[in-house]
């Protein structure tokens, strides 16, 4: 519902298109994959999946940007 409104605000190219295109297997075979998966795992269980992940990538997020500002920052 919303790809009209980036469309007019000038959001896309026509260079990511094709780009974009080859992608839809990917979101077909993902949407699949979790209407599979929601009906064999428990809601408990995908809560502490969630939230395991969540907990990862936020750690490589912060770790990621220390680094990045270590890096970037100038010699004394």
């Amino acid at each position: 519902m919303k790809l009209p409104a980036h469309v007019l605000a000038g959001q896309f190219s026509r260079a990511e298109l094709p780009f974009a295109v080859r992608f839809l297997p990917l979101v077909a075979a993902g949407g699949l994959a979790g209407f599979w998966l929601d009906r064999r795992m428990s809601d408990r269980l995908f809560s502490k999946v969630v939230y395991a992940i969540t907990f990862a990538l936020g750690w490589y997020i912060l770790a990621d940007g220390a680094l990045k500002l270590i890096a970037a920052r100038p010699p004394a």
